[in-house]
């Protein structure tokens, strides 16, 4: 520690100078170092005041490098100039450093005030004359003794000095405590302290110790630049990494109150700045409002950290909790319970008890009514997809809308539920709107009325209640309960059935519901038109390339089987003939009949007309087939006749019947060869 001594004559003392006098003077001091006259080589630092604290500084600094200090004692030269010593009363500073260093210098207090020795070199009467030559410097003087201490209310033991009475005021006459101090108080530590200012409580207890290791409160030595202490836990230094607050306690806990007429709340604020410009800036903050209570995270460029985005947000009530992450920039609603937000940018909940999990731009709840009409909605993920319905779902994709109860999207583009109970699973601009449908996938399918199913395809429509389109392109299932499939398949709806549809209701008399229950299936090119239903209740397909019925290479426009499983290739010509298949390939336990038998057995036969029951086809002409099956025995069902069986019969009765004209053919001709014998004798 080093300290000035200044003893009587040495304050200040002019030089011993031939008139004209100059601006210079000479200063001797007496340095301490430890509490002993120190001895080497020092640099000063002086600098001339107005005032004994803080004031007005009256020249520019004098800096003396290199001084011998010897036993204490020094001397400098100093001249401040002429404008200095002006008749005012004016204070040295003087700051002292190592020779042998470059780093600050250290004060050495109090200020000094000038004595009389200087103001001879200024005559307050007169002005000042023309500088005369120097005179050579004379001899220095012996050392004068220590003089007698002066009257003083502090007491000195050894190297410590105490004030017995009193307080002690440094900047204030009037000091109001032990030690009163007006400005600013600086300790700098010694190199033998552990910190440079502390502060005891009753039995010597730390409150508050400032040095090298930083702010110690409660502390005596401090492991960051502020540590705070309640309870010593003991923390192990290797836990500290860059720490620059540690609250030390068993249960260590940091307060930020507000209150509830603020307008920004409770905040903590990380920021980066780069040449003084703000970089970034996160926030951790609640706000003020009872009404609105959020602990929220924001991230942005804002000084305020309440303008940038929140990337997390979580909002309590009474039975339940608001959780929002991701960013995002729009006002929640403030009656809203239970919803979340768990990722993604700029997504937004409006309805309680709903869902965003991550995405761009996604929207759960309809943003209109109140935060309970469309509560329960979810959004996936995805891009700029909307679930405004009551308990309804977006999956995932990008520009889905769902209106309306319990309907679902599962992804895709641009799909759309304006319905309720309804499913889209995927594809792209799709639309329902009509309850319980279903679009499995596709583009450019919709469904217009209630339970319509579209599988998938292009630019199909299922029109018609409990209509099913399965595919294709261009099909439309316009009748209730009806079906189109293929390309171009179109059951025609009511207006295209020429009915004015009143209730829809194809149950009931009067129920206008286009061709309902038809299937129409078109298999041929698209170029080629449409292939349409022309009624209620029909079953159409128009297959060019055949039908084939257990087989599938028909060769005929209806071809059957392969084998006697199957139908045998049993078919329709183009020509409108049924084929039936008889090849001895196919046969098994071929036995010959008497042809004459079954045409016995055919004369037995009943023929009558007849018209079958509650059927339009007009009047046929045929036996029973029990009667048939009585006398035959053909086929393994005595309530049908097979054609090939008719056909069959018929063949062995004419066989039968030409037998039989044969033989009598043959008697006849033998009778009229005997007659024509008997005639030529008679004429002999």
């Amino acid at each position: 520690m080093l300290r000035l001594i200044f003893g009587a004559g040495l304050l200040w003392a002019a030089f011993a100078v031939s008139a004209p006098l100059g601006t210079s003077v000479t200063y001797q001091g007496l340095l301490q170092q430890s509490g002993s006259p120190a001895n080497g080589v020092f640099d000063f630092e002086i600098r001339i005041f107005d005032a004994g604290s803080d004031g007005l500084e009256l020249a520019a600094p004098i800096v003396a490098e290199d001084v011998t200090v010897t036993d204490g004692l020094f001397t400098l030269d100093l001249d401040f100039g002429p404008m200095v010593f002006d008749g005012e009363a004016v204070w040295v500073d003087i700051a002292v450093r190592p020779g042998i260093e470059v780093g600050t210098f250290t004060g050495l207090a109090p200020r000094q005030a000038v004595r009389a020795s200087p103001y001879a070199l200024f005559a307050l009467a007169g002005n000042e004359g023309p500088p005369g030559p120097a005179g050579p410097p004379g001899d220095q003087g012996p050392q004068g003794e220590t003089g007698p201490p002066g009257d003083s209310h502090w007491t000195r033991v050894n190297d410590d000095t105490f004030f017995a009475a009193g307080n002690v005021g440094i900047g204030t006459p009037v000091p109001g405590t032990a030690l009163d101090i007006a400005g600013v108080l600086r300790v700098s530590p010694d190199s033998g302290l552990a910190t440079g200012l502390q502060l005891r409580g009753l039995g010597g207890v730390p409150l508050l110790d400032v040095g090298e290791g930083g702010v110690g409160i409660g502390e005596p030595a401090p492991l960051a630049p502020l540590h705070l202490v309640r309870q010593d836990i003991g923390i192990d230094t290797n836990a500290l990494v860059n720490d620059d607050l540690v609250v030390e306690d068993e249960d260590g806990q940091v307060g930020i109150y507000s209150s509830g007429a603020g307008s920004a709340g409770s905040a903590l604020s990380f920021k980066e700045i780069d040449q003084a410009a703000l970089v970034d800036h996160w926030g951790i903050y609640r706000l003020t409002s009872a009404a609105d209570s959020h602990l929220r995270f924001t991230y942005g460029t804002s000084a305020n950290y309440n303008n940038n985005p929140v990337l997390v947000s979580m909002q309590p009530s009474a039975t339940t909790l608001n959780f929002f992450v991701g960013r995002t920039l729009a006002a929640m609603p403030l009656d809203m319970i239970g919803s979340s937000i768990l990722g993604g940018f700029n997504n937004v909940v409006t309805d309680s008890y709903s869902t965003v999990a991550g995405g761009l731009n996604n929207q759960a709840g309809d943003n209109a009514g109140t935060s309970t009409d469309s509560r329960f909605a979810s959004v996936g993920g995805g891009f700029g997809n909307q679930s405004e319905g009551y308990a309804s779902l977006v999956g995932g994709g990008e520009f889905n809308l769902v209106q309306g109860p319990h309907n679902a999207v599962g992804g895709g583009d641009s799909n759309q539920i304006l319905g309720a109970q309804s499913i889209i699973a995927g594809g792209a601009n799709n639309m329902i709107t009509s309850a319980s449908a279903t679009v499995s996938g596709g583009v450019l399918n919709r469904v217009e009325a209630e339970a319509g199913v579209v599988g998938g395809g292009s630019s199909n429509a299922a029109t018609g209640a409990f209509a099913t389109v399965p595919g294709g392109s261009g099909n439309v299932a316009g009748g209730d309960r009806s079906w189109a499939g293929g390309s171009l398949a179109i059951v025609r709806d009511a207006a295209a059935a020429g009915e004015a549809d009143i209730n829809g209701d194809c149950n009931v008399a009067g129920g206008l519901c286009g061709d309902e229950h038809s299937f129409v299936w078109n298999g041929d090119l698209p170029e080629n038109g449409v292939f349409q239903s022309t009624a209620p209740h029909q079953f159409l397909i128009n297959a060019p390339g055949g039908f084939g019925l257990n087989r599938n290479e028909p060769a005929h426009p209806v071809h059957v089987g392969t084998d006697t499983s199957n139908g045998n290739g049993a078919h329709l010509t183009a020509g409108g003939t049924w084929t039936n298949a008889s090849s001895r390939d196919f046969k098994t336990e071929v036995q010959d009949v008497a042809p004459e038998r079954v045409l016995d057995a055919v004369m037995k036969l009943n023929i009558s007309r007849w018209r079958y029951r509650d059927a339009p086809d007009g009047d046929h002409l045929g036996p029973m087939a029990e009667d048939f099956s009585a006398l035959f025995q053909l086929g393994s069902n005595p309530r049908y006749i097979s054609s090939v069986d008719a056909d069959g019969v018929a063949l062995a009765a004419i066989q039968g019947l030409h037998m039989k004209l044969q033989r009598e053919i043959s008697a006849l001709r033998a009778q009229n060869q005997q007659l024509q014998a008997e005639i030529q004798a008679l004429r002999k």
